[in-house]
């Protein structure tokens, strides 16, 4: 079994990553590490020890940590928690910059630990149909993704309106569809994004990017509109649409609309969003089953193409 510690007490921790851990026999929450005093009941809650950041990484009873600090405090924390020699799950995005991510990956390598940056989707039985669809050829050669993802941020002391804390649409929700499309299709070429501001903070981005062989993505993120998530892959031959790309439900579907038909699937067999990530996660740190979906794989190209969106963003509107 492993043994989780927690940096954070935020929303995430009580919604999706502890209700997780308890659903799971693979691992268990050890100790919870917060500068707030809501750890205290919140390790009440999940009835487990509560402490200091520090107290966390210097317990060595602890295994893994989960890094759920505003995105400012990825690095510092991630890069010390693998250097006390504890794998680290961290909360997307894993940096603010490609150099930052860079230098996490370059320290789990030097302590020979696991990184995983904090993407559920990659995991879940969604995206494996979705691959084997598009290796099936059901659709064609793919030529293009669409993607929208919005969410309402309706207090103004909440982190994402923070700049100076990685705040804004881009890092919050901006960064599902830019991993999606990586995910896909590989490295980006050049991007370009439209911003709408408030206070100096991306509320609404309109991006569009290029990868290799013609392919692109449009994406549309906001933290400015009721929840609203959605995905489309256009072939040659066809398209395949998500009703939710990213955390599925079991009334969301899997499409594939082509001239000869329409095809559809359930997108969700009702698990909850982190479970199928940390299940993994637990059974490759117990030596049970090679990595999947490591930092080293796909978070660099997701910070170099939000790092592209973000120097080439023209602001268009500020509220």
């Amino acid at each position: 079994m492993v043994r989780w510690g927690i940096l954070g007490s935020g929303w995430v921790v009580q919604n999706s990553f502890g209700p997780a851990m308890k659903s799971l026999s693979s691992g268990t929450i050890g100790m919870i590490g917060s500068r707030l005093g809501s750890r205290n009941g919140l390790a009440r809650d999940l009835q487990v020890r509560a402490g200091t950041y520090e107290d966390v990484l210097d317990d060595s009873t602890i295994d893994a940590v989960y890094i759920a600090l505003p995105n400012h405090l990825h690095e510092e924390w991630t890069v010390k928690a693998l250097a006390a020699g504890k794998h680290v799950l961290a909360e997307k995005p894993l940096g603010l910059d490609a150099e930052s991510v860079a230098r996490m990956i370059e320290s789990a390598r030097a302590h020979n630990r696991y990184l995983w940056e904090a993407f559920a989707f990659p995991f879940r039985e969604q995206m494996r149909m979705v691959q084997e669809i598009l290796d099936e050829g059901a659709i064609g050669a793919v030529c293009h993704l669409q993607s929208v993802f919005y969410s309402s941020i309706a207090d103004p002391n909440n982190i994402r309106w923070d700049a100076t804390m990685g705040g804004g649409a881009l890092y919050d929700v901006g960064c599902y569809p830019v991993h999606w499309a990586g995910y896909l299709l590989g490295e980006a070429h050049q991007a370009r994004a439209f911003m709408v501001e408030r206070r100096g903070v991306d509320v609404e981005v309109n991006g569009q990017v290029a990868f290799a062989g013609g392919t692109t993505l449009q994406f549309l993120a906001g933290l400015n509109r009721p929840y609203e998530t959605s995905g489309q892959v256009l072939g040659t031959r066809g398209r395949l649409v998500l009703t939710n790309p990213y955390h599925p439900t079991p009334g969301d579907t899997i499409r594939v609309i082509t001239p000869e038909g329409t095809r559809e699937w359930a997108a969700a067999q009702g698990d909850m969003t982190f479970v199928r990530m940390v299940e993994q996660i637990n059974a490759t740190i117990m030596g049970d089953q090679p990595p999947r979906h490591l930092a080293a794989e796909s978070a660099l190209r997701t910070a170099q193409t939000l790092a592209l969106l973000r120097q080439s963003s023209a602001v268009i509107h500020r509220i």
